[in-house]
């Protein structure tokens, strides 16, 4: 299975189909590249009846071949997904160049018409959904295939199965690049929420670091306010208890030394004192003043 898997990969390379879903128009497109003629059983029913081949009408649809036609027949009252994947799966049985027996994909052997049956398949799930695409996509669900590939039903059941069984080929890389720009569109909303909310917690942590240092800003601001303050108190009472001179009938307290005092009578008091018992500096020594 792997075998066919990386076919349908090359097959979605070489065909540079970069872009999901298909739709009708485009998947007729694509085999008309091919030089294939997709039309209804209503559109060609006169080929039909021609090449007598009415019995294949039971199918939902198949592929006839021969050296002057290639028509690829399909049921006009198939749903709209149904013959999406009917297509697809008829554009299995041309790419892996299954065996043809009245129509293609057919074989005399039960058996090896099954297996045909079931690559077929398997390359329709792939071509309308491709693994490693969906799977970069985050897509999960069987809904989310619906939305995707407008395959319903069934259809989009037995294409999130392949997917869950899908292993991988050394081709899924290439796929992925080539759908690269759908791959973006289409990423999980939960990876930009993420984002998003990352984004949000890394701006909070900004926010309560730039606090935090605010506030460790403002206590160091108050904390140098009290140390200078009290440096200013201690300097001051320092300067409080200093000594100094008064005359009997002077005003103005004195340092040791000052002319207005020599060869007076004076007291000793401290600056504190003095400014208390309503002395003022000297002029002519400059005291401390509190």
């Amino acid at each position: 299975m792997i075998g066919m898997e990386k076919l349908t990969n090359n097959f979605i390379l070489e065909n540079k189909i970069c872009t999901l879903p298909f739709d009708l128009i485009k998947l007729k497109d694509l085999c008309n590249s091919l030089e294939y003629e997709v039309v209804t059983y209503t559109q060609g029913a006169e080929v039909i009846r021609t090449l007598h081949l009415e019995q294949y009408m039971i199918l939902k649809a198949f592929t006839y071949v021969s050296a002057t036609l290639k028509i690829i027949f399909y049921t006009d009252s198939l749903p709209y997904g149904e013959k999406l994947f009917a297509i697809a799966h008829e554009l299995g049985h041309i790419t892996l160049d299954h065996t043809y027996h009245g129509i293609l994909g057919l074989a005399p052997e039960t058996n090896i018409a099954n297996v045909q049956e079931d690559e077929a398949d398997r390359f329709a799930c792939h071509l309308l959904a491709p693994p490693p695409v969906l799977k970069r996509c985050g897509i999960t669900t069987i809904n989310q295939i619906k939305s995707l590939t407008m395959v319903t039903g069934d259809r989009a059941e037995q294409i999130y199965k392949y997917i869950g069984e899908y292993t991988g080929t050394d081709n899924d890389t290439q796929i992925v690049k080539q759908f690269n720009r759908f791959i973006l569109s289409n990423a999980p909303k939960r990876d930009f929420a993420a984002i998003i909310l990352f984004l949000l917690l890394i701006g909070s942590l900004i926010v309560l670091v730039c606090d935090d240092i605010a506030v460790r800003s403002e206590r160091a601001d108050n904390r140098s306010q009290i140390i200078q303050y009290q440096l200013s108190q201690s300097a001051a009472d320092a300067i409080g208890q200093e000594i100094v001179y008064v005359t009997k009938y002077g005003a103005k307290y004195h340092l040791p030394g000052c002319p207005h005092i020599k060869d007076r009578e004076v007291k000793e008091l401290t600056v504190d004192d003095a400014i208390s018992s309503g002395y003022g500096p000297c002029k002519t020594c400059d005291p401390p003043v509190v």
